[in-house]
């Protein structure tokens, strides 16, 4: 994989959905995240990448999330639809929508949790965004760049 295992390559992890528990509807591909349980998924998320470095794994960044900066990709009612081609239910993907405000609180609570694990090489990102369009405009770029979220990778 790499000439020298972690040297050149670094994995970043994604949580490309969350398991039901952290979801307001405790469903499969509901849209809606429950703050409430934030502390629960950082320790999953944490625990998550202690499994993959166990195995040898380099992950060098965890991200929150693949796309869920565009709400209206998830049904108003906050569950899920098997029809995506259905405009007035539209919602199709395994993944919640992850508002800028909790962006931030995530990516402030996460570090600890990392940090108390010996996992301070590892960096958090803000998520994958949709496409840069969102992350500028729709409230996500001001908190970082105001300094509101700001989570350092320590060398």
């Amino acid at each position: 994989m790499t000439r020298q295992p972690g040297s050149d390559l670094q994995i970043v992890t994604t949580a490309y959905g969350v398991p039901t528990w952290a979801t307001k509807k405790k469903e499969m591909r509901a849209r809606d995240l429950d703050p409430d349980q934030f502390a629960k998924l950082a320790g999953y998320m944490t625990d998550w990448i202690k499994f993959l470095r166990n195995d040898g794994l380099p992950v060098g960044y965890v991200s929150l999330h693949n796309q869920g900066d565009k709400p209206y990709d998830f049904p108003v009612h906050g569950g899920y639809s098997m029809d995506k081609w259905n405009e007035s239910d539209f919602g199709w993907d395994y993944n919640a929508y992850w508002p800028p405000q909790y962006v931030v609180q995530f990516v402030k609570l996460l570090r600890p949790y990392l940090d108390k694990e010996g996992l301070r090489n590892v960096g958090i990102t803000p998520g994958e965004t949709s496409c840069w369009h969102y992350f500028q405009n729709y409230g996500y770029a001001p908190l970082f760049v105001l300094g509101r979220a700001i989570s350092t990778r320590p060398k």
